[in-house]
């Protein structure tokens, strides 16, 4: 081997802790967030894969009808926080 390159051994330590704190981070961002706004988002995200599986196996209908519903979800939900907010 050439000179110029050096041997660098793998340093599972650090990046173990750059794992642990980037779980830290995206812990304390779902915190933030709130759980229930999370599950509604994954609630939304399930929805829309299903939707999507119905549309191309050839079920476009209701592919179509159920892909509504997570716009409807997240609209309602966004309508409930507003009000929520006026009241304060």
């Amino acid at each position: 081997m050439p000179s110029t390159i050096k041997n660098k051994p793998f340093s599972f330590d650090n990046k173990l802790l750059s794992l642990i704190f980037n779980f830290n981070k995206k812990m304390n961002y779902i915190k933030k967030i709130g759980i229930h706004n999370v599950l509604v988002l994954l609630l939304c995200l399930v929805i829309i894969v299903i939707a999507e599986y119905l549309f191309l196996t050839g079920h476009e209908l209701h592919g179509i009808f159920l892909g509504l519903w997570a716009p409807t979800i997240l609209g309602i939900i966004i309508f409930l926080k507003l009000i929520d907010n006026g009241s304060k």
